[in-house]
Order: C-alpha cells, then sequence, then structure tokens
C-alpha cells in the first residue's frame, strides 16, 4: 500500500497492483487484526510505502495520527521504518552532530571520529553567534525547514531576509528551521 497525500498525481507503479490511500482514509477503513496483520478497506497489507507522512501538513489532525499508530503497530513491512524516518529529520541530525551523543550508540572512537568527520555543522535557530553571522554571511548558510528533500531549503540572501523576519516577527516558528553549513563543491576539469 502506498501512503499518499490527496492530490498526489504520480501514479506510475510499473504494471504493479497497488493500494494507494491517504492517512485518512487509513483511520477511517484500517483495522488491525489480532495477529498484527494490517487490513485497510478489506485488503490485508504486508508492505506500507510512504509517498507522505514527511510535512507537518501531512497531519492536520488526530485521524492522521491514529493511522500512523495503526501502521506502526501492525506486522507490515514499513518503508522508511519509523527509525529512518526520524533519522532524516533535520532536528534529529542536529542532535546527533551534538558532543557526547554518538557515544551513547557507539563504541569505537573511530568510528566515532570517521562520523564526526561526515557531519556538516547544524545549527538551532536559538543560537544568538551563528544567527548574527548567517545575517552577515548567508552565503555560508542553509536554512532547511523540517521537511523532506531540499525543494524547501532558503539560500544566500534569502537565509538573511529569512531571519531578519523570524526575528522581526517572534512568533516562535523558528523552531520549525535549522540553519546548516553550505557545501562548496570543488569543481575539477577534465583533462
Amino acid at each position: 500500500m502506498f501512503v499518499v497525500q490527496t492530490e498526489e498525481r504520480n501514479i506510475n507503479t510499473h504494471q504493479l497492483t497497488t493500494i494507494r490511500k491517504t492517512l485518512a482514509e487509513i483511520d477511517a477503513l484500517g483495522k488491525l487484526l489480532p495477529d498484527g496483520t494490517l487490513v485497510v478497506d478489506g485488503q490485508v497489507n504486508a508492505v506500507v510505502y510512504f509517498r507522505a507522512g514527511y510535512a507537518p501538513g501531512d497531519y492536520d489532525s488526530e485521524s492522521e495520527w491514529r493511522a500512523r499508530h495503526l501502521i506502526e503497530q501492525s506486522s507490515a513491512i514499513k518503508c522508511p521504518s519509523i527509525a529512518y524516518h526520524l533519522a532524516g529529520t533535520k532536528k534529529v541530525q542536529q542532535e546527533l552532530a551534538k558532543p557526547n551523543v554518538l557515544e551513547r550508540f557507539l563504541d569505537s572512537e573511530d568510528d566515532i571520529s570517521k562520523l564526526r568527520k561526515c557531519f556538516a555543522g547544524l545549527w538551532s535557530l536559538d543560537e544568538f553567534d551563528v544567527i548574527k553571522d548567517a545575517i552577515q554571511r548567508p552565503e555560508l548558510y542553509v536554512m532547511k525547514p523540517q521537511r523532506e528533500g531540499g525543494g524547501n531549503n532558503i539560500y544566500g540572501d534569502d537565509v538573511k531576509e529569512s531571519l531578519q523576519k523570524l526575528q522581526k516577527e517572534g512568533s516562535g516558528n523558528e523552531a520549525a528551521y535549522i540553519l546548516m553549513q553550505e557545501f562548496f563543491l570543488l569543481c575539477l576539469k577534465q583533462s
């Protein structure tokens, strides 16, 4: 079963028979059998593939949360798993990059060191010195919302403008974003 958004238009399934349901439909039509089998609209579902469920707007009501809970309680294979889904969120990545966090999960100092070398700088928007630097040098940062994919990222002078707007509003929406160190690719000429 594909978990989709209401307006989902991408229906290419490569000749496979699939079931497509929104989280609200799963809540209304789904049930869990005593053995953990997930049944939605009379159909047994062994695999649940999430094409939706990544953005805050995908959970507009308790209905969507009940559906997610039902899916997670089931024995169906989930793609991604909740652990992988959470590991892909910016806030979890930010927490993993903090000092002494990886040490809770890994024993090898060598492995920890190698992992840390892969991390970009990640900061919450409550770190005044980083915000000040990002406003002065926005080209060094990417502002990322808590969303899947990169289509909602903010770059360059838009970082400066967005940070100043958030500060001016004082709405508390800062928690929905993080700042990440911008990557600069090394371009080489082929000879």
